[in-house]
């Protein structure tokens, strides 16, 4: 993702006409070299005079001298600065944002290439596809509306009536609740022993 952008106005500078090819050499490499680490245009002064360009090594020291006079570059500590640099090559948080944004593409392509899509977008139809055909979890629940309450139609009477219903004609077990609803002339309310009232 690493480029240096030379503008016709750049070239057009007024400030080369006094400089050495050698000053433009050294100034294009290093604005390449600050790119590329992400420092905003600010390369220390060992790298600087060690830079590997069509320079003879001699000259760009004398390079550097000329970059600095003619206010291209600025002297700052153990460093030099190139104050436009923005205007040459990419600002280190917008590469640092495109680089984990191209990592995290990258990774998704990988996962996605082995059968795991959980980082994919919407837009992948494998991911689609895990979603439709995921199970759907049911939730069963008893006839009964009271789980509390003993069955009553347990299982082995046949018609679902225990031996007792079917000889008294009603359920052998009626709680209390139930009984008020029923009205007081209802057999249940005359039962005794298990036997009912005529």
């Amino acid at each position: 993702m690493s480029y240096v952008k030379l503008e016709h106005r750049h070239l057009g500078d007024d400030r080369w006409l006094d400089l050495s090819p050698a000053a433009f050499t050294v100034h294009v490499w290093a604005l390449d070299h600050c790119n590329e680490q992400a420092t905003d245009g600010a390369i220390p002064k060992t790298r600087a005079v060690r830079l590997v360009c069509p320079v003879d090594p001699a000259e760009i020291p004398p390079a550097w001298a000329e970059l600095i006079a003619s206010e291209l570059w600025a002297e700052e500590g153990d460093e030099y600065v190139c104050p436009d640099f923005t205007a040459h090559g990419i600002a280190a948080a917008e590469q640092n944002a495109t680089r984990s944004k191209w990592a995290e593409d990258k990774r998704r392509q990988r996962l996605h290439a082995v059968g795991n899509h959980h980082l994919c977008t919407d837009r992948c139809k494998a991911k689609a596809a895990e979603v439709d055909s995921s199970p759907v979890v049911h939730q069963w629940t008893s006839g009964r509306s009271d789980q509390t309450r003993p069955d009553q139609n347990p299982k082995g009477s046949g018609s679902g009536r225990t031996a007792a219903e079917q000889r008294l004609g009603r359920p052998a077990h009626v709680w209390a609740d139930d009984c008020c609803h029923l009205p007081a002339s209802h057999p249940i309310h005359h039962a005794d022993d298990g036997q009912r009232s005529a």
